[in-house]
């Protein structure tokens, strides 16, 4: 594959990735795992207090949503190279 597509499908799948998460977290809020309380302290303090609640709750669903398609797509990444490999 060449190199130029290669960085720009990872950031692209990041983006439609973190945004469908979300999208499906939002509407699904008991289908998925509930965060520890320090984990929406700690994200709380990144966005500042200027924040409404309702952005707020926005930019916690898309961190942790992109946390989450990193994390999965890292573990995929790993996969496929011990499979390739062995």
């Amino acid at each position: 594959m060449n190199i130029t597509k290669k960085y720009i499908l990872l950031p692209l799948w990041l983006i439609i990735g973190t945004v469908a998460y979300a999208l499906v977290w939002s509407r699904n809020l008991d289908s998925f795992p509930e965060f520890p309380a320090w984990v929406g302290t700690l994200v709380f303090g990144l966005i500042g207090d200027k924040t409404s609640a309702e952005g707020a709750t926005v930019f916690y669903m898309l961190i942790l949503s992109f946390v989450m398609v990193s994390i999965f797509t890292l573990l995929v990444w790993v996969a496929i190279r011990a499979f390739s490999k062995g």
